[in-house]
């Protein structure tokens, strides 16, 4: 991130059952700096571990 910039997270309501959300993420960064910006999801789907 640039400096003077922050990232805060909330306890506002779930999206799409999820909180912290990525929706209000990324709806937040297009509004700042356009439809040039571009974004990666970086995910990890878990593992079930049986009998852990």
């Amino acid at each position: 991130m640039a400096a003077g910039m922050r990232l805060a997270l909330t306890e506002e309501e779930r999206v799409n059952f999820a909180r912290p959300a990525a929706d209000p993420l990324f709806e937040s960064v297009a509004q700042e700096y356009g439809p040039g910006v571009v974004a990666y999801v970086l995910w990890e789907p878990m593992v079930m571990c049986p009998g852990v």
